[in-house]
């Protein structure tokens, strides 16, 4: 009776945090970044590549092999080219995880567990702010494949620690999904493959061969349907070798020392589950070291898939173990014991979610200040807007639009001209700035736009023709391989530059080939020299 009771207040309490969150999403009318625009923008880039019928890595050069993606241009196909789609992709993000959640926790968690891990679930994918950045108070669209990849594996672990229940069928079919996850995994984040030969060892280290068997079998599978001969694989890990991702992040040294930072910083919650991991381990058995080695397994998967996902090691394992509470708890015999697991586990999910709650109930109050701060009210960007992280002691003055921005560009302008701070509303007024400028040529999406000296993209704002040479996410190797060929617009930055890294011969091309054509107050734009029906100043 009293697990039947607690079930029903978990279920209550995962219905109100995944409709709330969903709520944020999808209903808010106008989506709000506090900080990382250029994250949002990448996004949103992706999915409109997408729209047009481009491939990450098969059509241009990227780091990811295009799960993210496929969901991004799956909700611009749905709910129109717009910044509010990437949160509508979102949704359909975590609707996808729920469901591989859902699935792999029959007849293998608890109900209480279950949607305790779905709330939790919600929050990490739909939440306003980033796991990896430990809470920070910034609204944010950052780090979406790393929320999809916590989840989904969790949701492995659950088959790995536990792959056999009372139906073979299920337990056959569960089998060959994790392996096809495996593999949208490692499409997701190449790095996330590491996870693979962990699941399969949990399995076999439980003598359930079968299952190992069948991972392997659904992955196969997965590769032959959705990446034949890992074409896309092999190119996006070969993507984040070249951009010397690895050594950015310390190398093995560095690797090294943000996992003792990680352990340290949970160590009060380790120090729960050593607990109940003693509780359970009462009358030791050899069932009961495979179940540990299994857990171990798991536990040491997601670590390591954590240490491809940047960021700070607050709060980075806390779903693993909040996992692996729930797992526990759900076999322990004694009543108390299992009650204490579970109000252990609450709590901690807490700290993942109040946060999140909270902050995403701010940034609902600061709807009125995001209609009225709002620089672009046409196209893809017209439901979008950066705000500062804390809000202002005064509302945007009630000027006409032209006037705001006029305002808003000429001010930071001259702050950045003369050295002053950047603030985190600055490149939506840049961007702004160089979308009005872009307004002023007719029909300028039939041109090919790329930007110099910065990572902002015109293309989704203007619904102008992709480049395929230029990366989403401009960097030194993947902007020199650029086709000027494909290029009919470009926009260069002035006072809120970074280095463009083209090649001496792309740079010598254009030199040549284009000419100064209009200025704005941060952007200078270039067309063709041949293209004389865009009328230049």
């Amino acid at each position: 009776m009293a697990d039947a009771m607690t079930s029903r207040i978990s279920f209550i309490f995962s219905a109100a945090i995944v409709g709330f969150f969903l709520l944020f999403r999808v209903a808010s009318p106008i989506s709000i970044d506090t900080a990382y625009m250029i994250d949002t923008t990448f996004l949103a880039n992706l999915g409109w590549r997408g729209v047009n019928g481009l491939s990450p890595v098969l059509d241009y050069w990227h780091f990811y092999g295009g799960f993210t993606e496929a969901n991004l241009t799956l909700a611009f196909q749905l709910f129109g080219v717009s910044m509010k789609s990437v949160d509508f992709a979102f949704a359909l993000i975590f609707s996808e995880a729920a469901a591989l959640l859902a699935l792999l926790s029959v007849k293998r968690l608890s109900c209480t567990s279950f949607w305790l891990l779905l709330a939790i679930s919600a929050t990490i994918i739909l939440g306003p702010i980033s796991i990896e950045d430990g809470y920070l108070p910034y609204t944010n669209h950052s780090f979406v494949y790393n929320h999809f990849a916590m989840i989904v594996i969790i949701a492995v672990s659950i088959f790995a620690i536990n792959s056999r229940s009372e139906y073979a069928s299920l337990d056959i079919l569960s089998s060959l999904i994790v392996g096809m996850t495996l593999l949208i995994l490692a499409l997701t984040k190449p790095t996330f493959l590491v996870v693979a030969p962990f699941a399969v060892a949990a399995c076999a280290i439980r003598k359930d061969l079968r299952a190992a068997a069948l991972i392997v079998l659904g992955f196969v599978l997965a590769l032959v349907f959705l990446d034949p001969w890992a074409v896309r694989f092999r190119g996006s890990l070969n993507e984040i070798m070249l951009m010397g991702q690895i050594e950015r992040a310390g190398g093995l040294h560095g690797r090294m020392q943000h996992t003792l930072l990680t352990l340290i910083a949970h160590a009060g919650y380790l120090v729960v589950l050593g607990y109940f991991l003693w509780l359970f381990a009462k009358g030791k058995t050899m069932r009961t070291a495979s179940f540990f080695a299994s857990i171990f397994l798991c536990a040491a998967a997601f670590g390591a898939a954590t240490l491809s996902m940047n960021g700070r090691p607050d709060l980075m394992m806390l779903p693993m173990i909040i996992l692996l509470l729930t797992i526990l708890s759900d076999r322990l015999k004694n009543q108390t014991h299992r009650s204490l697991g579970y109000f252990s586990a609450t709590v901690m999910g807490a700290v993942l979610i109040l946060p999140a709650a909270y902050h995403s109930g701010k940034t609902w109050l600061r709807m009125n200040e995001a209609k009225l701060s709002q620089l672009i009210t046409e196209g893809p960007l017209a439901n979008y807007v950066v705000l500062e992280p804390a809000t202002p002691s005064e509302l945007p003055s009630h000027v006409v639009f032209e006037v705001r921005l006029e305002t808003a560009v000429s001010e930071a302008a001259k702050r950045l001209k003369s050295g002053g701070q950047i603030r985190a509303r600055d490149p939506y007024v840049v961007l702004a700035d160089g979308v009005h400028l872009l307004n002023q040529i007719s029909d300028v999406s039939n041109y090919g736009i790329i930007t110099r000296g910065s990572t902002f993209d015109f293309t989704v704002p203007m619904t102008s023709r992709p480049v395929p040479s230029f990366p989403v996410w401009p960097l030194q190797r993947s902007t020199s391989l650029l086709d000027v060929s494909e290029v009919d617009i470009i926009m260069s930055v002035r006072y809120y530059t970074a280095p463009d890294h083209l090649s001496p011969e792309a740079t010598a091309i254009i030199a040549q080939e284009f000419r100064t054509c209009r200025e704005s107050t941060f952007f200078i734009l270039s067309v063709r020299r041949s293209n004389m029906d865009v009328p230049c100043n």
